[in-house]
């Protein structure tokens, strides 16, 4: 087997349609190319694609106790053969690193791992052994994979205000651009911050998680055709929801540290090329990145692109 494990059961089901399309259901034999596995769900496949939090509670003893075809061992005992892991790739795998995920790569022993994430720790992360691959922002930009960022600051004016309506105004002038994106504190907040904007003008509804699958999907259709101009998340691009098109990402939250700029932003940053992209439509091409910030955080300036 080939296991892919990810960090969020929404992130399994993106990665599970998105090799479907790519590569089909089925071997011509039969045998599933890729299964889903989290929570109630489990579908072995060739490929294994698997939630964080099921890897030691239910893949680990999946692969133990196997249920390969059945032999009699030289005792007479019905045996069965053993499932393998040949290849183990960790996504975001700087959140790979708890003692249970330990616990089910110590039981199910694949043959190579290969960890990718946009955040790597100083330091590396104690799984891996070395750095094989290292795609630094500036050569991504040039090869035409992510687009340059614009880091968008409150005028004096502005900064003067409520919080609040400082980061009203900054999206008021971010929104004509395209999509985008602005955090909350909790799930209460998103919604009540949603609210404020649509009472000022702003076409926005808040995403998060005790929302229904449907009632996400419904969200991202219409942020995507152009009905909404802005999502409130909690935490929806740390938790690997890809929003294609996005055109700027406010911050209400203070950010003690650079790591949440570049894993929530590097979503941002990804260049769309997808004619089918629906935001293209009404948009126009995407040549830029907008971080809105009410206040510029003191560690900013040890960014590079600053």
């Amino acid at each position: 087997r080939i296991i892919l494990s990810v960090p969020s059961e929404e992130l399994v089901r993106q990665t599970v349609t998105n090799f479907e399309r790519t590569f089909g259901k089925r071997f011509r034999h039969g045998q599933p190319i890729v299964g889903a596995w989290y929570g109630k769900v489990k579908h072995d496949a060739r490929i294994i694609v698997a939630c964080h939090a099921s890897l030691a509670k239910t893949l680990a003893p999946y692969f133990q106790v196997s249920r390969g075809k059945p032999y009699t061992d030289e005792a007479g005992a019905e045996r069965f053969h053993p499932i393998g892991c040949a290849f183990w790739l960790f996504d975001e795998c700087h959140l790979a690193g708890s003692d249970e995920v330990t616990k089910a790569v110590e039981a199910i022993k694949p043959k190579t791992q290969l960890g990718i994430t946009a955040t790597l720790k100083p330091g590396g992360i104690p799984r891996f052994r070395k750095v094989v691959y290292d795609y630094q922002i500036e050569p991504a930009i040039r090869d035409g994979v992510l687009v340059e960022p614009e880091f968008v600051y409150a005028t004096a004016e502005e900064q003067a205000l409520d919080p609040n309506i400082t980061v009203l105004s900054m999206i008021r002038r971010a929104a004509p651009a395209g999509p985008g994106v602005v955090d909350a504190y909790t799930v209460d907040d998103a919604e009540w911050f949603a609210n404020f904007l649509r009472q000022n003008g702003i076409p926005a509804m808040a995403f998060h998680s005790k929302m229904t699958e449907a009632d996400r999907k419904s969200v991202m259709r219409d942020l995507l055709s152009g009905r909404l101009r802005c999502l409130v998340h909690v935490d929806m691009l740390t938790t690997g929801v890809d929003v294609p098109g996005l055109r700027w990402l406010a911050w209400r939250r203070e950010r003690g540290s650079a790591m949440a700029i570049v894993q929530q932003g590097g979503r941002l940053l990804r260049k769309v090329r997808d004619p089918r992209d629906p935001t293209l439509s009404w948009a126009g091409p995407k040549d830029r990145a907008v971080f809105l910030f009410p206040r510029k955080p003191d560690w900013m300036r040890s960014l590079a692109l600053t």
